[in-house]
């Protein structure tokens, strides 16, 4: 191409699409312009009441992009433009101090977590417009106690301050300031993941014999909640002194976040769902029976009260961040069946001091050990043949490392900051060390 031709051309494509960082006494935004359509990328103003406008440039604002409020916590109120159709994921995640927003009906879609932790807002109106609302778009609005919808819309309704479809079949969002006991109308056959995700208040529901699909962690971070019900003739789940399964109890999708003290699982458990136990803080010992295989995502997440743990001989895998920041966990036993521990399966259990990894684990997933301060000594059994990137990063304690001969691979910042390391042994296989595997290892 001659540089007479790349010139005719970005005079072709400049006009059509570019950045700008708007000044922000004039438009406090950055945005981007395409197809003569304005995107809202990011709110660079100092907060308190914002209008996004209708036109920016001679050019209408159709889109709010994701993040583009994210943690703007001085942000108080937001009277969205008549041009806005789509307000994208985590566009407002975040905002603290919003206590009120004003939804234009030119908006078609509010996407998944539009507006998550948005503490301040009482009420949402959704007007007649919207046909799109993504999973948990008002998820952690602790303040919020009633989402309106207009009556002509033709996709969504609200019922008591709840938000349903139109037909009333599936249970959107709760939310998340209404407090007391809760009972599903009969005509709902779902419950939408993230429903009732941080319903701080919430005491007790009744599932009815409809309900036949109910997504994961159903009610995760629950603190307040102590019975689940379950309709005796519904023909998909059940519950057993408060806590929810499916109908034959063999996989446990909720423990109820309000609940206190040690807990065993019914021997017919083979599978703990995600997130089933996710942040019940109040929950001190676990027993684990042989009946379960897998400890599902996030399962335990964030119980921080959590002191013991008995993990059944059956179990073959600790999924993904399934104890993550479990802070008051002292002692890990992992049992001969494992063979997969998770990736962030144990990321910031800084109290955790021993653990045991026995020969029948053949992987350790990314940042399975993150942060986990306590830790003095690590064996690595030669069984294992993947460490995944971060794996013992940040744990300052440690002091000792044993890499069994089964690793060909030390990945990328396995040992970073475990400024007590003194020691490294390394097996005969290894054959590759990656970027900075001991960054940071002081006293190595």
């Amino acid at each position: 191409m001659k540089p007479n031709d790349l010139a005719a051309l970005l005079m072709l494509i400049l006009p059509i699409i570019w950045a700008s960082s708007a000044l922000s006494d004039e438009v406090p935004f950055t945005y981007t312009t395409n197809s003569a359509a304005i995107t809202i990328n990011r709110y660079i103003g100092s907060g308190g009441d914002v209008v996004i406008p209708g036109t920016i440039d001679g050019y209408p604002v159709t889109t709010i992009d994701n993040w583009a409020f994210e943690e703007c916590t001085n942000l108080t109120n937001v009277v969205i433009g008549s041009g806005v159709t789509t307000i994208r994921s985590y566009a407002f995640d975040g905002c603290s101090g919003l206590t009120e927003v004003v939804i234009p009906d030119n908006v078609t879609t509010i996407d998944n977590w539009a507006f998550d932790g948005c503490y301040g807002l009482t009420e949402v109106l959704i007007p007649n417009s919207v046909t799109n609302i993504g999973e948990g778009a008002f998820v952690e609005c602790t303040g919020l106690t009633n989402i309106a919808v207009a009556a002509a819309n033709p996709s969504y309704a609200s019922l008591g301050g709840v938000l349903f479809n139109k037909a009333l079949t599936t249970l959107v969002q709760f939310p998340g300031g209404l407090a007391g006991s809760y009972a599903i109308p009969d005509s709902v056959t779902r419950i939408a993941k993230g429903a009732f995700w941080v319903c701080t208040g919430l005491t007790e529901v009744a599932i009815p014999d409809s309900v036949s699909n109910i997504g994961d962690g159903p009610f995760s971070v629950c603190p307040s909640l102590t019975n689940i019900v379950v309709a005796a003739d519904n023909p998909s789940y059940a519950s057993l002194d408060g806590v929810l399964f499916n109908k034959e109890l063999s996989t446990l999708v909720q423990f109820p976040g309000g609940l206190v003290g040690p807990h065993a699982i019914s021997n017919s458990v083979t599978y703990i769902g995600v997130a089933a136990f996710d942040e019940c803080t109040g929950l001190t010992e676990v027993v684990i029976p042989d009946s379960v295989v897998t400890i599902g995502e996030a399962a335990f997440g964030g119980c921080t009260g959590l002191t013991e743990v008995v993990i059944g001989s059956d179990v073959t895998t600790i999924g993904e961040g399934a104890f993550y920041e479990c802070t008051g966990l002292m002692e890990m036993v992992i049992p001969d069946s494992v063979t997969t521990i998770g990736e962030g399966a144990f990321y910031e259990c800084s109290g955790l001091t021993n653990v045991v990894i026995p020969d029948s684990v053949i992987s350790i997933g990314e940042e399975a050990f993150y942060g986990c301060t306590g830790l003095a000594n690590v064996v690595i059994p030669d069984s294992v043949n993947s460490i995944g990137r971060r794996a013992f990063n940040g744990c300052e304690g440690l002091g000792n490392v044993v890499i069994g001969s089964g690793v060909t691979s030390i990945g990328d910042r396995i040992l970073q900051g475990c400024t007590s390391l003194t020691n490294v042994v390394i097996g005969s296989s290894v054959t590759t060390i990656s970027e900075g595997a001991f960054n940071e290892c002081t006293s190595l």
